[in-house]
């Protein structure tokens, strides 16, 4: 009997350790939870500091920060744009001094007097080779904050190659020989080239700014409008309209050759000839409208080259009324969109 009380209370103090020792057990795991929380929590010193592992000699950083993944990519490349809009303005800033002090670069190696303008850098800086290298999610908010880099030395000579490839292209159209009309065509493609290529002179010599050497355009702004100036001077058209009692069809068109640079004449080997042929009226209720039809015709030697059509039906209270806005609404169309046409023509056939 006594022994089995030995027993039973030696079982009874077992059962106690056992538990003593699972609670001891228990409490470290709950210590160990606790400090791997803790440390999951503390922020990573680059959503502090961008630059803590990055050298902003060779790279642009942000970070972004939001509910999603996706959303936290567009704060990071946000918060680069942003920060890489000063670099770009500060750059083009000094390029204007340049371009003012120094009466022998504008000539061949100056940036345009308007170049600033080109560069929307607030929307349009979007910048080539970006990565995301760090991502990390709050604990208790949730957030996630994304770690964005851009290698400047990468995206430097991405921009170099585009304005290589620009400035090529751009010989080619300035060698091109043929009609005055082609020269004209192929220097107005250089400028268009030229100016798309804004951003990329930007942006390089941002990327570029206090290490490597600035890159200018070899023709500047002025000097190619110069050029096509000269071209369009050999291009004189004469104007000839049927079918517009008013002129002001006429007067469009001349405005829109002022504004291409193109003169006209009263004789020429190139001509535009303004066709308005009015339909039979109609009539709907208490309106009066007259359906009107506009051809364009460009022709050099009496051979068409380029055709605009359009065409109109405005309404009224009478005929004069609707013959009015008719031809209100075609001379608009000679304005916008004629020009349009004419050069998207020019640029796809010379």
């Amino acid at each position: 009997m006594v022994f089995l009380l030995l027993c039973l209370l030696k079982e009874v103090k077992m059962t106690k350790r056992i538990l003593i020792v699972g609670l001891l057990v228990l409490v470290c795991l709950g210590l160990t939870a606790k400090k791997k929380a803790t440390a999951q929590a503390v922020q990573p010193e680059w959503i502090s500091n961008p630059y803590a592992q990055y050298s902003m000699d060779l790279y642009l950083c942000g970070v972004g920060v939001a509910r999603d993944y996706s959303q936290a990519q567009k704060e990071a490349a946000r918060a680069i744009a942003e920060f890489f809009e000063t670099e770009v303005r500060a750059v083009s800033k000094t390029e204007e001094s340049a371009y003012e002090s120094s009466s022998s670069r504008i000539s061949s190696s100056s940036l345009s007097n308007s170049f600033s303008s080109q560069i929307q850098t607030k929307t349009e800086a979007r910048l080539t080779l970006s990565q995301v290298v760090e991502t990390w999610q709050d604990a208790i908010s949730k957030n996630i904050y994304v770690l964005m880099v851009v290698d400047k030395g990468r995206a430097r000579a991405h921009y170099a190659q585009e304005i290589e490839d620009s400035e090529t292209a751009i010989e080619q159209y300035l060698s091109k020989e043929g009609s005055a009309l082609g020269r004209f065509a192929s220097i107005f493609k250089a400028i268009e080239n030229l100016q798309k290529t804004g951003n990329a002179y930007a942006y390089h010599n941002a990327l570029a700014r206090f290490s490597v050497e600035y890159l200018r355009p070899q023709y500047s702004l002025p000097i190619l409008q110069e050029m096509q100036t000269k071209a369009a001077s050999e291009i004189p058209f004469q104007i000839a309209a049927s079918g517009d009692k008013t002129g002001s069809l006429t007067a469009s068109m001349q405005k829109v050759l002022q504004e291409l640079g193109l003169p006209y004449t009263d004789s020429s080997e190139y001509s535009i000839q303004i066709k308005l042929v009015s339909a039979e009226p109609e009539q709907m209720l208490k309106q009066y409208f007259q359906p009107c039809s506009l051809t364009i015709t460009m022709l050099k030697d009496d051979t068409t080259f380029f055709t605009f059509r359009d065409q109109t039906k405005q309404g009224g209270n009478n005929l004069q009324e609707s013959e009015s806005r008719n031809i209100k609404v075609l001379s608009s169309s000679i304005q916008q969109k004629f020009p349009q046409e004419l050069l998207s023509y020019l640029l796809l056939n010379y």
